[in-house]
């Protein structure tokens, strides 16, 4: 049987821990000659005050996003992946699962923070809600 990929969709919330993912993502995308898509979701904010400027945050949170994600790629940039930076705005693991969708042959790699029980009921788990509603391979790493 033959497996074909095309993309490798790396989530990346910003911390070393969504790090760790990074290497497992270049070396699938290296083994498939699949495209590596580095995503960076912000939230949505819930409310404004009176004195923000809702344009200029949402722009300045993408400017930083977008920041971020070119410096991760620039690690990265050996030539032999092809590696493509983007930005979406809203839940974070709703907008994974969107992105994959839209995408053929798609392996999702994401992080796990390793939360489990009590704080992973309180706080919720984007990589169990992506794990459990993906309709493509989710392969979560661990951080120990």
């Amino acid at each position: 049987m033959s497996v074909s990929v095309h993309s490798i969709l790396l989530p990346l919330d910003g911390s070393p821990i969504s790090e760790q993912a990074v290497p497992w993502a270049v070396e699938l995308a290296d083994r498939y000659s699949a495209q590596l898509i580095l995503l960076r979701v912000g939230p949505r904010p819930e409310f404004w005050s009176p004195l923000d400027a809702p344009d200029t945050y949402l722009d300045e949170q993408e400017t930083r996003a977008m920041k971020y994600l070119l410096g991760v790629e620039s690690r990265l940039t050996d030539g032999k992946v092809p590696i493509q930076a983007e930005y979406s705005l809203g839940n974070a693991a709703q907008c994974i699962l969107d992105r994959a969708k839209e995408l053929s042959d798609c392996i999702i790699v994401m992080n796990s923070h390793g939360r489990d029980g009590v704080s992973r009921l309180w706080l919720g788990s984007v990589a169990e809600k992506v794990a459990r509603h993906a309709a493509c391979p989710v392969f979560l790493v661990r951080v120990p």
